[in-house]
């Protein structure tokens, strides 16, 4: 099923964006569903983590009340890489929207913008429709893949299979009956414990991989230097676009998105902890300062008696040189 997620305090720009979608899914023999929220609630944030294998669609607001569109951003890309971002605002926030990959940025002051948002979920629909995929999530994390760039599938264990492309190999926790289910006619068995893309000729060639003698557990991937997980990172940071990235290191998309997107969160866990230690430090300073103020108080007070007592010793001193009897 495809979901439409939409993010918009505008009752207005609600209504509107509905009738765009209604239009586009009309000539469409496809399931689907819009969500609408107001803000980014927490409702909004649980969505993100429910029916993971649905295509989503997300149509996001860059301004709204509680202003944490980047903050929803970084929680979608952390566990799905898969799903089309398309961001609404005015000329301000197209930086935000080219700094967060977006799939596209709407204007609302244009004003054939209706019209621009139907072809783009028009182009999305007939790129996803027109190649076969294969969708699945592993450790939380949703990942696509195109069927025609299946290679073969091997069985690993009992409950676990090795899908192959001409990138990387993926470990999946799916049996190798169950991939076959959602394949098409030219994956056939080689054996027992292949399963082959027959308009692949790549990998066919390829040693089975003997479980019993091979101990160590296969990779999504190769493997990379923390040199190069740096230097590829730096680079994003500094501007570079994820293609000028992958053929520098030549390393997978997915392994790329994925480098950023814990670099990212744990500069946002730094930011918060130093937030939080900032306050305490401000507490802390606080508290000092109401103890110093309850200190001044009490000095001023001993001065005060201690000058009352000066002066009533200044009246005897000259009361006594006075000679007076009293």
């Amino acid at each position: 099923m495809l979901e439409f997620i939409v993010v918009n305090d505008n009752i207005l720009f609600q209504k509107r964006i509905q009738e765009c979608i209604k239009n586009v899914m009309k000539k469409q023999n496809t399931i689907y569903r819009i969500t609408i929220y107001d803000d980014y609630t927490d409702e909004a944030y649980q969505i993100i983590s429910k029916n993971k294998k649905n295509m989503k669609i997300y149509l996001l607001d860059m301004e709204t009340p509680s202003n944490k569109l980047q903050d929803y951003v970084r929680k979608i890309r952390k566990y799905d890489f898969s799903s089309h971002i398309i961001g609404f605002g005015d000329e301000r926030f197209l930086f935000v929207a080219l700094q967060n990959k977006f799939t596209d940025y709407m204007n609302y002051f244009e004003s054939q913008w209706e019209k621009k948002l139907k072809d783009i979920l028009k182009f999305l629909l007939d790129r996803e429709t027109k190649r076969e995929i294969l969708r699945f999530v592993e450790n939380e994390i949703q990942y696509t893949l195109h069927i025609n760039d299946i290679c073969f599938l091997q069985r690993y264990k009992r409950k676990k299979t090795v899908i192959q492309t001409s990138t990387c190999s993926y470990l999946v926790s799916y049996s190798l009956e169950e991939l076959k289910q959602k394949l098409p006619s030219y994956f056939v068995y080689e054996n027992h414990a292949r399963i082959s893309n027959l308009h692949q000729t790549t990998f066919l060639n390829t040693p089975i991989m003997n479980n019993r003698r091979k101990k160590h557990q296969p990779q999504r991937g190769k493997r990379y230097s923390d040199e190069v997980h740096q230097k590829a990172v730096y680079m994003y940071y500094n501007g570079a676009t994820e293609e000028q990235i992958i053929n520098e290191f030549g390393m997978h998309i997915n392994t790329l998105r994925i480098w950023i997107a814990k670099d990212k969160t744990e500069k946002y866990q730094k930011s918060e902890q130093d937030q939080i230690q900032l306050q305490k430090e401000i507490s802390m300073l606080h508290t000092k300062n109401v103890q110093l103020k309850a200190e001044n108080e009490n000095l001023k007070n001993e001065k005060m008696k201690s000058d009352a007592a000066c002066e009533r010793f200044r009246k005897a001193v000259h009361i006594l040189s006075s000679g007076d009897e009293q």
